[in-house]
Order: C-alpha cells, then sequence, then structure tokens
C-alpha cells in the first residue's frame, strides 16, 4: 500500500497496523513523481516472491529535469501506524552561506534535528551549527 501526495511524500505499508515509511524528496525543483502497480507496458510494479511468479507491488519513481549535474536529497522515515502525530514530519532547507553543501532542519513530532550534506571539505555553517570535515 502507497500512496503519493501533492508535494510528492510517498507513505508507504504492508498494511494499516504495519510499519508505516514516509518517503520525503527534501528538494523538488523540477520533480515529477509516479506510483505504478502491475503496468505492462512498461513494465513496473512487480517482485518475483519465487521462480516465474511475478506478484503486483507498489514502485515509486521520482524523476528531474535539470540541464546540469544535480544533487538529489531524500529522507527516509519510519514511524509506527499507532502514533496518528506523522503528519506533523515537515523539512525545511537552512541556507549555507559557503554554498558548499545542503543543510535542512527536521521536525518531527519529537522535535528538531538538523542534517547536513557537505559537497566539499572545510568549516561549513547552516542554522545554528558549524562543522568541520
Amino acid at each position: 500500500m502507497a500512496t503519493l501526495g501533492e508535494t510528492y511524500v510517498v507513505t508507504a505499508s504492508a498494511g494499516l497496523d504495519a510499519p508505516h515509511l514516509r518517503i520525503i524528496p527534501l528538494i523538488t525543483t523540477d520533480l515529477k513523481g509516479r506510483l505504478f502497480k502491475g503496468c505492462q507496458e512498461p513494465i513496473q510494479g512487480w517482485y518475483s516472491s519465487e521462480n516465474l511468479k511475478k506478484v503486483e507491488s507498489t514502485t515509486i519513481s521520482y524523476e528531474w529535469t535539470s540541464q546540469a549535474s544535480t544533487t538529489i536529497a531524500t529522507l527516509l522515515y519510519p514511524y509506527s501506524p499507532t502514533n496518528n502525530r506523522h503528519d506533523t514530519i515537515a523539512a525545511t532547507m537552512l541556507p549555507v552561506p559557503t554554498h558548499n553543501g545542503l543543510a535542512f532542519k527536521v521536525t518531527t513530532p519529537v522535535g528538531e534535528d538538523f542534517i547536513m550534506f557537505a559537497t566539499s571539505p572545510g568549516l561549513k555553517s547552516f542554522g545554528p551549527y558549524q562543522t568541520e570535515h
């Protein structure tokens, strides 16, 4: 079971009571997302449970259009379906003054976390933090 939201956020699970996974693209500029299940043309949305047997399965496809090299970032957030506060997950891009990385503030029901993807060594600052490596 999977659903694709307006901002290309996907919520996936094996059932209502099973653990859930929120797939959150952190960069959505020029992003297109689609779900496939049991498609024949092109063949997408299947898995093989045993030799020569195929079973329908939801496949998520993201596509970015860019004229140059680009960086993509995706947050995978597992959660329990018994915790109904999962809709309050938010990711906000933070400025990186030196432009040598990407930084995000991730807000969840239990607090805030900061994530930094560095593209080169040296001192970086983002939000209230600095790191060097």
